[in-house]
Order: C-alpha cells, then sequence, then structure tokens
C-alpha cells in the first residue's frame, strides 16, 4: 500500500477571480451528463470540475459528500492562494465564493496527496485505507439523530470520513501546519516526514493562558477574543475545559460561539475513561490530562484557527497542584 501523505508549500499570492468569469451565465452545460456519480462507481471529473483544474489544479483541501438517500454528491474545493472556495453537486457546478483563510505567509503544511476524483469509486473504509496505506486512528458511532446507523474515522488529523451502514459516504481532507517556511524545506524534508507537523509557527505571536487547572498552553494572537466553559465531574476527572471562539456564522451557531478544543484533566487510574479522539498529554502530581478538537467543518470565519490545533497542543505544560 502507498502512502499518500506529503507536503504542500503555500505562498500567499493576490489573484483576482470569481466563480462566473469561469461559468458564465451564457454558457451552457451540457444536463445530461451521463456519468452517475454513485459510491463504488469510477467515474472522472465531469467538464465543470476539469476547467477548475485546468485553471488552479487539484484543491488544496476538499470535501466529498457521497450519494445518501437520492440526495445529489456534494463536493467542496477549497484553493488556498486564490482564497476561493468552489461548491460542484453532481459533478456540476453551483457556487464559488471568496474566503479568508488567514494563512501566514511562506507556510508549508502537510496534507494528504489524494484528490477528489480518488474518491469517487470508493465504497467502504477499507478501500480508503488502501488508498491512504493507513489505518484510521479513531473510530466514534455518530448520534442516530444525525445519521442512523454512522461511524466516524479520523486519520491523524489529515483525513476524516463517514459511512452508513459501512458504505463510504463522507470524505474530508485537511492541511497541518509545518514549523517550517516553505524556503526551509529542502533540508528539513527528512526530518519533517518523521516528525510530522507541530511546533510553533514562526513569526506568529502567541499568549499564554492559565486557568489554574495544572496546565498552561499559548494560543496565537488572533485567538485573543477566546472564551472557556468548564465542566466538573467528581467521579472522573476534576474539569473538562471546553475553549471557544465567536462566529459571525449564526446558521452555525445559535450562541455566536464555536466549541473548538478541549483540554480535560482526568484523575490518575481513571485512564478508562479516555476516547480514542482525545491525545494523552502527561501527567502531573494529582491529574492525567488530555487534549481533543473539533472535528468536521468549521465556519469560514475560523478556517484559519482549525490550523492552530497542533501547535496549541504542543505548547501545553503540566505544573503540580
Amino acid at each position: 500500500m502507498k502512502k499518500y501523505f506529503g507536503f504542500l508549500c503555500v505562498g500567499i499570492i493576490i489573484i483576482t477571480l470569481s466563480g462566473c468569469e469561469l461559468f458564465p451565465q451564457d454558457e451552457v452545460v451540457d444536463q445530461d451528463q451521463d456519468q452517475e456519480k454513485t459510491a463504488g462507481e469510477i467515474v472522472g471529473y465531469t467538464e465543470d470540475q476539469e476547467k477548475v483544474i485546468d485553471n488552479f489544479g487539484e484543491p488544496d483541501e476538499f470535501t466529498v459528500t457521497l450519494n445518501v438517500e437520492d440526495d445529489p454528491k456534494v463536493e467542496t474545493w477549497k484553493y488556498f492562494e486564490i482564497e476561493k472556495v468552489f461548491v460542484f453537486k453532481d459533478g456540476k457546478y453551483d457556487d464559488a465564493y471568496s474566503v479568508s483563510f488567514g494563512l501566514p505567509e511562506d507556510q508549508v503544511y502537510l496534507n494528504a496527496k489524494i484528490h477528489p476524483e480518488d474518491i469517487y469509486g470508493l465504497e467502504n473504509i477499507d478501500d480508503l485505507e488502501d488508498l491512504l496505506g493507513i489505518e484510521a486512528s479513531g473510530v466514534m458511532d455518530v448520534d442516530d439523530q444525525v445519521w442512523e446507523n454512522a461511524k466516524y474515522y479520523d486519520f491523524g488529523g489529515v483525513v476524516s470520513a463517514a459511512t452508513i451502514d459501512d458504505q463510504l459516504v463522507f470524505v474530508k481532507t485537511q492541511s497541518q501546519v509545518s514549523p517550517y517556511k516553505w524556503d526551509e524545506l529542502e533540508e528539513k524534508v527528512e526530518e519533517e516526514i518523521a516528525e510530522g507537523p507541530g511546533g510553533e509557527r514562526e513569526g506568529m505571536d502567541t499568549f499564554e493562558v492559565d486557568l489554574e487547572y495544572g496546565f498552561t498552553l499559548d494560543l496565537p494572537e488572533r485567538w485573543s477574543d477566546f472564551d472557556y466553559l468548564e465542566e466538573e465531574d467528581d467521579v472522573n476527572m476534576i474539569a473538562n475545559i471546553t475553549f471557544l471562539m465567536p462566529t459571525s456564522d449564526t446558521e452555525y451557531s445559535a450562541d455566536g460561539y464555536v466549541s473548538m478544543f478541549i483540554v480535560t484533566a482526568y484523575y490518575r487510574g481513571t485512564q478508562d475513561q479516555v476516547s480514542p479522539f482525545e491525545t494523552v498529554i502527561g501527567k502531573n502530581n494529582e491529574f492525567l490530562y488530555t487534549f481533543s478538537h473539533m472535528n468536521g467543518i468549521p465556519p469560514a470565519d475560523l478556517e484559519g484557527h482549525v490550523r492552530d490545533f497542533e501547535q496549541i497542543r504542543n505548547s501545553i505544560e503540566l505544573y503540580d497542584l
């Protein structure tokens, strides 16, 4: 099995382009394309998708939602350099909009070197694992109120997927920040492959947070508006601390805040309560600490924040209480 994890070098440039320039109103796309895009059937890109690829290449990140109960196959393609998102339904162009991803200039990102087309013919999670060359690092049942008989799979925070009745219905890629700038990549590439992403981004100011629960962490300056919630459990943990960020997307969050990541302090001896989606940070004299973060698609104004998770986790330091 070939491993498809690799590097994506991003240099921010300014390009002015709208979706309607690629797809003018007077240009009629054949609505009778006979490519049916269902899980388990290998198909290629449509004419609309080829236009985008011809202009910008394969997307830096993408989400593919395969057919579920006669719903269209929806794809979201993200392009960092032009700060543009393209949306397709059953392969046909549906929308394009601009997004400020908030990415620092000249940074290197780690991503899965797979493309939307690679997903179209996959039937189940085994097929995806064969494509990536690795097994899922975490598996979780999805609430039946969201999807019945569904499971969520995580591949090291770089790829996530979902199945319903063991059929693959959703795949999303997520780039992770590297501690090096692109001009340092050549001399660092061997080390980067071995160690993976992490570390503090060069040139990014941070501030320390200490909530007096036995740990400190450093947040980038763009997190200055953060808030947090404390949940205590006398049986298993001293505290479950959820870090929140405000969002202007009222459809995403009714109260204007999004849960971004959680630090949990468990009583020592309750390690069996740790879920597969929590990373164990370490122990102090009294507690065991874990870190977990949101998965799925964040609101547009927090796209850049989700790429800080690795840096934040690596900044956590424990102290005795």
